[in-house]
């Protein structure tokens, strides 16, 4: 019930001050764990939801809470902000916010679908922002996934499931050791993770593919190199390396004369019939590769598997991360940190601050649900009881001022 000539003028006004409005129609809002209005009691963590969709918001950050991540600020816009007459003005504000956070690490955005021209100027804002963005037009159907930081999904569970994988990958990022400009080199059992992580690969540096296949290359470009230790050209008269690890082991010790490459990537394959102890292979291949090594390997496994085969997927994982490998859920999460890390860019310095962000002091008018519910979460909040007069009943309110 703002006109919409009043929503424009307050933006703009917040804007030009360093502020933000949030609303109206905003009523989901979650700034350094203060609930305002609705919300739900989120797990703290680094990312950032941004949206013109309030129960948007609330799926996004429910599905990431439910992949054990965690939320630094969920910042409600308004459902009319990325109309073609507001502008998107309250969501540049928040991107710019949440670029300048340091507890937000990615950010996922969530919205109805803009008009063309805002959509052009919020995607511009995105790629200017420094971190990984998650970008959700609800209605609208991308044909390109990704332009350049910013991922574009089709539903609140994919926009929710990029979210946590960008932020795995970051956290790994934080803790391996600096690998950039080194080549990724990929020493696959099975055949068909090594031809998906080729074309992952080939997809995330824009390099081409090996059509042959020839002595199990699925990829050798760039410096980069994915093969697979299942073809028949290294199993003749040999058991497979799933059974034996020796012939990996023998192509991971080649890697001790090359410092050129910065990423191993490997799969680790239990099950009936694989061999015992397929991490223990590989941890004590690594080690021997670390003495004769000056550079950096950075090891980045999965595991194909569960905790029910006989090796035991979650003994298998302890094995390897107890080594330094990094052990990540999917192929797709390795090939997005292997990446990072070898083309690692630093992010763009912080051009404002936003107090907004280190916390919040309210005054609650009107719902004294909402005190309530800030009190119990420990923010400092005032409230004034107000009601529309006669209910918001115009005549009834004309009545009355009769009366008086």
């Amino acid at each position: 019930n703002v006109p919409l000539a009043q929503e424009v003028e307050l933006k703009t006004l917040a804007r030009e001050r360093e502020l933000i409005v949030m609303g109206p129609d905003c009523g989901t809002a979650m700034i350094a764990g203060s609930p305002l209005a609705f919300a739900n009691v989120l797990p703290k963590g680094g990312i950032g939801v941004i949206g013109a969709s309030g129960t948007g918001i609330q799926e996004i950050t429910s599905q990431v809470a439910l992949h054990q991540q965690g939320i630094s600020h969920a910042i409600g816009l308004g459902g009319r902000d990325l109309s073609a007459d507001v502008g998107g003005i309250s969501a540049l504000t928040a991107l710019e916010m949440l670029a300048s956070d340091e507890a937000t690490q990615v950010i996922a955005f969530v919205s109805k679908p803009p008009s063309p021209q805002v959509r052009t100027r919020i995607i511009a804002a995105m790629q200017n922002v420094g971190k990984p963005v998650v970008a959700l037009f609800l209605g609208s159907k991308p044909e390109q996934r990704r332009e350049g930081n910013v991922w574009l999904a089709n539903s609140l569970s994919e926009a929710a499931r990029l979210a946590v994988l960008l932020m795995r990958v970051a956290q790994q990022r934080q803790i391996q050791p600096e690998v950039a400009g080194k080549g990724i080199y990929g020493l696959y059992a099975g055949g068909t993770l090594a031809a998906e992580a080729a074309m992952l690969l080939s997809a995330g540096l824009n390099v081409p593919v090996s059509e042959s296949h020839a002595q199990g290359v699925m990829l050798d470009a760039g410096g980069h190199r994915i093969v697979d230790l299942g073809d028949d050209s290294y199993t003749l008269g040999r058991p497979h390396p799933m059974i034996d690890p020796t012939t990996r082991s023998i192509e991971i010790e080649k890697l001790a004369a090359l410092p050129d490459v910065g990423v191993l990537l490997l799969d680790v394959v239990l099950g009936y019939g694989a061999c015992e102890d397929p991490a223990g292979a590989v941890v004590e291949t690594l080690e021997q590769v670390r003495t004769r090594r000056a550079a950096p390997l950075v090891t980045i496994a999965t595991l194909t598997g569960t905790d029910g085969d006989p090796q035991g997927r979650a003994a298998q994982s302890e094995k390897l991360q107890a080594a330094g490998v990094a052990v990540v859920e999917t192929l797709e999460e390795a090939i997005l940190l292997a990446i990072s890390l070898t083309h690692h860019q630093e992010s763009r310095p912080a051009e404002k601050q936003y107090p907004l962000l280190d916390g919040v002091q309210v005054i609650n008018a009107g719902l004294r649900s909402f005190a309530l519910d800030l009190q119990s979460s420990g923010t400092p909040v005032v409230h004034y009881q107000w009601a529309p007069v006669a209910g918001g009943n115009a005549h009834l309110a004309s009545l009355l001022k009769q009366l008086h």
